[in-house]
């Protein structure tokens, strides 16, 4: 399989992520509440450990933070998309 820059692509970095979505229009102090036990949960030792012998890593952006994230990722593979002219099958 060619590279990303092979492939006509040059400049484009992918990785892979995961992150937790909720409903639009959910209140705010629900979403911070599961941020704090979401966080907690990913840094206990045992859910850490397991999460960094795959290679991963634990990150706690906030909310706002993945938002912006989110955003950033859906501009830069629309882009792709588009200039690769790539359409579903």
């Amino acid at each position: 399989m060619p590279t990303t820059a092979e492939a006509g692509l040059p400049g484009i970095e992918a990785i892979v992520w995961n992150g937790i979505f909720v409903p639009a229009g959910t209140p705010r102090p629900v979403i911070q509440i599961l941020h704090h036990e979401l966080v907690k949960a990913y840094n206990a030792p045992d859910v850490k450990n397991q999460v960094v012998a795959t290679g991963s890593e634990v990150t706690a952006d906030t909310p706002e933070e993945f938002a912006a994230f989110v955003r950033s990722e859906s501009a830069k593979w629309s882009k792709v998309i588009r200039d690769a002219n790539i359409k579903p099958e």
